[in-house]
């Protein structure tokens, strides 16, 4: 069993990107389910860690993951690896071999603007300044502000263009592919068009 997880800044796609992943041959291939009032997907437990809950060994077991399936999980409640203390032993105790981590930069940028503005009820500035400081966290190349930097050694991290993505960007999702080892999607394009028509249709009140 091949272990994944999608860190992520709330905002930047992160459930669906999971979600995403799981389609993929190799992978168990759960549900999703869309909450038109938060523009957001929502997964079901299947994909979860409730990593203050209960530890790996549980959640391998609840979640009825096994040896014959790839996994890739989201934390909560917490979703970025880098803000929770156990960060480390966390990762080790899961043998998760790569992180993914998407952010936002200007493709689809304003889309996620607009979109983060009503669904945390927040200014435009304001998300602007989110969607920034993720980018930079996981992908600067200072290492005092990439925050992800300190798990070299620890496991992989795999940069995703989230927009370049939902975009369908072949070679955004070639990366995605060499991470996870798997081969294309028959309606990969499908599915992150789906996406688009689903969150970016932000609602008139």
């Amino acid at each position: 069993m091949k272990v994944y997880s999608v860190s992520y800044n709330a905002g930047t796609g992160g459930t669906w990107l999971t979600w995403f992943i799981n389609q993929h041959k190799g992978f168990q291939n759960y549900d999703i389910q869309f909450n038109p009032t938060q523009l957001d997907w929502a997964t079901y437990d299947d994909l979860m860690w409730y990593y203050d809950e209960a530890d790996w060994q549980t959640t391998v077991k609840n979640n009825q993951w096994n040896d014959k399936s790839n996994v890739v999980y989201k934390l909560f409640p917490i979703h970025n690896y880098y803000a929770i203390d156990r960060d480390i032993e966390l990762i080790s105790a899961s043998n998760t071999i790569s992180l993914i981590v998407p952010y936002v930069n200007e493709e689809l940028k304003q889309q996620f603007v607009k979109r983060n503005t009503v669904a945390f009820n927040t200014t435009v500035e304001r998300s602007v300044l989110n969607l920034d400081y993720t980018r930079i966290a996981c992908t600067s190349s200072d290492p005092e502000r990439n925050s992800y930097s300190k798990y070299d050694g620890v496991c992989a991290v795999t940069t995703i263009d989230i927009g370049k993505l939902l975009m369908c960007n072949t070679n955004e999702y070639h990366q995605l592919l060499k991470t996870i080892h798997c081969d294309e999607l028959s309606n990969w394009k499908q599915l992150c068009a789906n996406y688009r028509d689903s969150v970016f249709t932000v609602p008139t009140r």
